[in-house]
């Protein structure tokens, strides 16, 4: 069985790592509108607050809304 303290760091872990990876595809969406001249990228889905609250500590703005049942985000810098 495994302790609490071993437990709550497995666990710790591997929200970082799901963070890091949420925040490498957004990377990979911003040097695409960049690539492509934007000043915003785009996607469809719900971002985590957790990631809303890093690209906002580093400056970027957050917009989101639904359109026809389906969420969207704009990452604007």
């Amino acid at each position: 069985m495994l302790k609490a303290k071993e437990a709550n760091r497995m666990t710790s872990e591997n929200l970082n790592n799901k963070l890091e990876s949420d925040l490498e595809k957004i990377e990979n969406k911003i040097k695409e509108a960049i690539d492509d001249g934007r000043y915003f990228a785009s996607g469809s889905g719900v971002l985590k607050q957790e990631v809303k609250d890093y690209l906002v500590q580093h400056g970027y703005r957050i917009e989101t809304g639904r359109q026809y049942n389906e969420e969207y985000y704009n990452i604007k810098w």
